[in-house]
């Protein structure tokens, strides 16, 4: 992966750098642009059965072109291929577009993680795959 160009873009996304979640365990990939500069970004990790996704990131200035999908399309089978049967993850209650965008993946909320964020907003606990497909 292009760590410090991942973190930038996280930077800009997210407010922070996800350097720390990039452990051994984890694993992710990247889009790049035609110059080698990174689009986007996907990273989590699978640990038997199960999968949890940390972060997916496309570039502002390159949203509403299919690229998020690919990058979730990707995770999807990479976890497929590493044994896990179900993926979670969270999203902030608020983020309306994202969680119409994972429940079209198919995707279900499963739960709700009060005060989950520094400011104290919850977050949405969703799931593919396991008793929820």
């Amino acid at each position: 992966m292009h760590l410090e160009e991942v973190d930038a873009l996280s930077n800009r996304v997210f407010g922070h750098p996800v350097g720390i979640a990039l452990d051994g365990a984890c694993f992710g990939n990247c889009l790049l642009g035609p110059t080698g500069e990174v689009w986007g970004f996907v990273i989590g990790q699978s640990l038997f059965d199960e999968a949890e996704l940390y972060y997916i990131a496309i570039d502002p200035k390159q949203r509403e072109k299919g690229y998020g999908k690919q990058l979730l399309d990707g995770f999807i089978k990479a976890c497929r291929q590493r044994g896990a049967a179900t993926i979670f993850l969270e999203v902030r209650e608020s983020n309306e577009v994202v969680i119409a965008f994972y429940e079209k993946a198919g995707f279900q909320k499963s739960g709700v993680r009060k005060h989950y964020y520094k400011e104290g907003e919850n977050a949405v606990l969703m799931r593919r795959g396991g008793t929820n497909t």
